[in-house]
């Protein structure tokens, strides 16, 4: 004959200490959800302001450089003989 698998035993005072300890885990990470979510979104404010500020440059560059495109035909007439 096989041998039997060993078999688990779960009471119902075990099931009742498991959904207490679930629901002090589940109230206190309700309590702590509002301060994350905050900070979350001051990071968000944070990097959306950061990244406005590096396009901003970016595109006066891209304009700078399309100024000197055009213009180099006629600084290289000053230059080029």
């Amino acid at each position: 004959m096989a041998e039997e698998e060993p078999a688990a035993r779960i009471t119902l005072t075990k099931v009742y200490e498991e959904v207490r300890e679930l629901t002090k885990t589940v109230t206190m990470l309700a309590e702590k959800l509002p301060t994350h979510t905050e900070a979350t979104d001051q990071k968000l404010t944070d990097h959306e302001r950061r990244l406005r500020a590096l396009e901003t440059r970016m595109w006066a560059a891209v304009g700078g450089f399309g100024l000197l495109a055009a213009a180099s035909p006629y600084l290289a007439r000053l230059f080029m003989p």
